[in-house]
């Protein structure tokens, strides 16, 4: 008898043959989608880099980040990015140069990676008005917001001090946060665990649908059936559904209340459509909400790895009043350490689409373009920024200030250290002096980020409650791991950090 051939039947093989033929057409497409891109940007003779892939493996974001920033500082800060996991950017590390296209050129804004926000009217102005005014009253708010956020915190900060072997407390913060949101959103703790596990779901899933190689080259595939996109809408479908329940909820108990608790929703007019006010929350939510808790965890970090500044710290916090969230906001210290922070661990890209022809440093960038960089690039740039992988708090003080090794100087009230020191942290300075101003937190321009005074104001108030009661140290020299994938290139994870009562 002659061997059986092991072959499958027609209708199986003729299906396998449709499918590795939609499998090579995808791939194909890829490949000219990414060649059609990388000639737009490249064209014009602008110098390249590659991102190298085994890096994106293992895991290296900050060796990439620091590879580009070095690339971009030998070519008078513009370049070409090109990466194996996406399309090709246009990138650049200049004040001048973020300016012209932050600001001086029409374009459009995207997602960090350059995919543009799937949330329907996210970019709406009805929707960005309401949330600047939103966010903007948190600096003047009511005494009754300073307690509710400080009980929160207290809660937590005993719960952490009581763990006999400290865990990963950036998963602890990240974790945490999510109450810190609703309790702004709604005012009180009127929330579940579900709404807790909606919302880290529905984070998630964005994130990896954000960092899907499919998407990055054919923006409209997050229209398509796949996998993760399905995932994605399904999350925040649960989540949308779940958040009116809460709305109903507040306008029903909290509406109209003359004496309670601050809440955001406050602020929206009771006459506004339900869909709307679950807009604002879901903006409120989850805007800012990754690089606010990494800034944390990277601030909590460095203060606890410098025992001269904790004390420091420690020191002019219980000097404070505690009487609002204006007088901690403006701790001269707290906020220098906050921006030195931001200053080395900048959170997240910045991405955008250029809508008409310009002139970038003398090479000509076409209509369309895709544009990212990450404040990195400015900020940990040795053209701007002295000894730039050194964390000095005091290059945001006083002018005279060489390392952080020392004990800081704390200015006394209405001191001419203190005006100078006000002057020189303010915000439109940056904290930075001189013909340029390399310091870039929240971006720049109409499409910075609006949720930045929350940003601030909550993430000092929780350092604030931290050191005024307890001190931080890390465990056993352990150095946590960096990164979760190329949209999130510096979230830390395994940070292992001891917080005990000074008592």
């Amino acid at each position: 008898h002659k061997p059986a051939l092991l072959l499958p039947p027609a209708k199986n093989s003729l299906g396998m043959l449709v499918f590795l033929y939609l499998v090579l057409a995808i791939v194909l497409g890829a490949v000219v989608r990414w060649y059609q891109l990388d000639r737009r940007v490249t064209k014009s003779g602008i110098p390249c880099t590659w991102i190298n892939p085994l890096d994106i493996l293992r895991g290296n974001y900050m060796k990439i980040l620091n590879d580009v920033t070095s690339f971009l500082d030998e070519n008078n800060g513009v370049g070409a990015l090109r990466s194996p996991a996406g399309k090709p950017f246009v990138i650049v590390s200049s004040p001048q140069h973020l300016r012209t296209v932050l600001v001086g050129v029409p374009q459009r804004k995207l997602h960090a990676n350059g995919v543009q926000n799937p949330l329907v009217g996210a970019f709406s102005p009805r929707l960005l008005k309401l949330e600047r005014r939103v966010s903007s009253v948190i600096d003047d708010s009511s005494i009754t917001l300073f307690h509710t956020l400080s009980k929160r915190f207290d809660d937590f900060l005993q719960m952490e001090a009581r763990k006999q072997t400290p865990g990963d407390t950036a998963k602890s913060i990240r974790d945490f946060w999510w109450q810190i949101r609703l309790c702004l959103l709604f005012g009180r703790p009127t929330w579940s665990q579900e709404t807790v596990n909606l919302c880290t779901n529905r984070f998630f899933a964005e994130v990896d649908q954000f960092a899907s190689i499919l998407v990055n080259m054919f923006p409209f595939a997050k229209y398509l059936p796949l996998l993760n996109t399905m995932w994605y809408r399904y999350t925040v479908w649960r989540l949308r559904d779940h958040l009116r329940t809460l709305v109903n909820n507040f306008e029903k108990e909290m509406r109209g209340l003359e004496e309670g608790t601050w809440a955001m929703l406050h602020e929206l007019d009771v006459k506004d459509s339900m869909d709307l006010k679950v807009d604002v929350c879901m903006k409120m939510l989850f805007v800012g909400i990754g690089p606010l808790t990494d800034t944390v965890c990277w601030m909590m970090w460095e203060v606890a790895r410098h025992p001269t500044i904790q004390e420091a710290l420690c020191k002019e916090a219980k000097g404070c009043c505690m009487r609002s969230m204006k007088e901690i906001n403006e701790l001269p210290l707290l906020d220098a350490v906050f921006k030195e922070t931001l200053r080395m661990y900048s959170p997240v890209h910045v991405g955008r689409l250029t809508l008409v022809e310009h002139t970038l440093n003398g090479y000509h960038i076409d209509k369309d373009t895709d544009f990212m960089t990450n404040m990195h690039f400015i900020h940990r740039s040795k053209r701007f920024h002295q000894d730039p992988h050194n964390f000095n708090p005091k290059r945001f003080l006083a002018p005279h200030a060489k390392d952080a090794t020392e004990e800081p100087t704390l200015p006394s009230p209405g001191s001419k250290m203190e005006q100078q020191t006000g002057a020189q942290t303010d915000k439109k300075q940056g904290g930075v002096t001189g013909e340029q101003k390399a310091y870039y937190p929240f971006s720049i321009g109409a499409r910075s980020c609006p949720g930045s005074m929350v940003s601030s104001c909550v993430g000092k108030l929780f350092m604030v409650k931290l050191l005024r009661e307890y001190k931080m140290e890390v465990v056993n020299g352990s150095v946590p791991t960096i990164g979760y994938n190329l949209v999130m290139p510096i979230r830390p994870s395994n940070m292992h950090i001891r917080i005990c009562s000074r008592q």
